[in-house]
């Protein structure tokens, strides 16, 4: 991703990006307005801390085999749905410190998620030069002002850690939370209620996988369509959270 005076902001212009990121951004926004009825006002928490963890499910999930949503709880025998779990449950304070100094998080995040999966040498470090470069001009990118709704910023900067596998194996569970991060700190949803990992779920692993790689090719073509995605999953992710809400209604 190239820096300019306002990247996302043009990204955002892209045909059918602006529909399909104000679907996303309604189906947020009617979670919220369901979340300060009467009925569920004083149980926000509970939302929250359910849909976080539907979240670290998520994300496990899209790197492999694991179990049924309802039974991931703790205490967890494998290293990565321990250290994603622990990482989720602290979502408010990571996107707390992602929006003061993102480069720093984004380390922390990986070493974190990393842990007792790769060397200790390497968390906390991009894998290469070239890696390091591209984390750098997306930190920039998101420290530079810009117009563009939360959610293409937090989409780029989804697919930018993915595409650059700055992080190895733990690119992608780094990337939904950065995702999470910009998404939550850019007040799309500030309560970290939806569920936008379910989403990607949902919609299908191959599909993800394409979608990565239509922006992988930097085309513009490839780019609206990666943009679109992460807004359709980001509206799914809307649902899921009601689904949440109602459960506890």
């Amino acid at each position: 991703m190239t820096d300019g005076a306002d990247v996302l902001a043009s990204l955002a212009m892209l045909d059918g990006v602006f529909e399909t990121v104000e679907a996303a951004r309604a189906s947020v926004d009617s979670l919220l307005r369901e979340l300060r009825g009467p009925g569920l006002r004083s149980r926000v928490r509970e939302v929250t801390a359910e849909s976080v963890r539907r979240s670290a499910w998520a994300t496990v999930a899209l790197e492999g085999d694991v179990g049924p949503v309802e039974a991931f709880h703790p205490p967890f025998q494998e290293p990565l749905q321990r250290n994603v779990f622990s990482l989720y449950a602290e979502l408010g304070d990571v996107a707390a410190t992602f929006g003061s100094a993102p480069g720093q998080a984004m380390a922390h995040l990986h070493a974190r998620a990393a842990a007792d999966l790769a060397p200790t040498a390497d968390l906390g470090r991009p894998r290469n030069p070239q890696a390091a470069a591209r984390l750098e001009s997306l930190v920039r990118l998101l420290e530079t002002p810009t117009s563009a709704p939360a959610l293409v910023a937090a989409a780029v900067a989804h697919g930018e850690v993915m595409a650059s596998e700055a992080f190895g194996e733990a690119s992608g569970v780094v990337a939904r939370l950065v995702s999470r991060c910009v998404l939550i700190g850019r007040g799309l949803d500030p309560l970290a209620v939806s569920v936008p990992e379910e989403g990607h779920v949902r919609m299908g692993k191959a599909r993800y996988a394409e979608a990565l790689e239509a922006y992988r090719s930097g085309r513009t073509a490839g780019v609206t369509d990666w943009l679109a995605h992460c807004a359709e999953a980001v509206a799914v992710g809307g649902e899921v959270g009601r689904e949440v809400a109602r459960g506890l209604s």
